[in-house]
């Protein structure tokens, strides 16, 4: 730290202590939004060809009946990059949990 200026101390010695924090916060950010279902359902009401991927199972759903087997495939597209997200920030999500418990 002798000799280091403002940016490297805030590089070396901040952004690894935070960055478990953002990563986690950048985690459930996403995870809300993309489950996101009441507030795009209302603004998007005519234009079906923006609709998030809530609305669009719904639609499916809805379109489709009784066909559970498309219903199970099209909600498992949906929670494909949900889980990526998750898998790749894992890491620093359970630092973050594990952190979270020291005093």
């Amino acid at each position: 730290i002798d000799g280091a200026g403002e940016i490297r101390i805030f590089l070396q010695l901040y952004v690894p202590m935070v960055l478990p924090g953002l990563i986690t916060l950048g985690l459930f950010t996403f995870n809300s939004n993309w489950n996101s279902y009441m507030w795009p359902s209302i603004i998007l009401m005519n234009t079906p060809q923006k609709f998030v991927m809530a609305v669009l199972l719904r639609n499916f759903s809805v379109l489709e009946g009784e066909n559970y087997g498309a219903l199970m495939a099209a909600a498992t597209i949906t929670v494909i990059p949900t889980i990526t997200i998750f898998v790749t920030g894992q890491k620093y999500f359970l630092d973050n949990l594990a952190f979270t418990g020291i005093k």
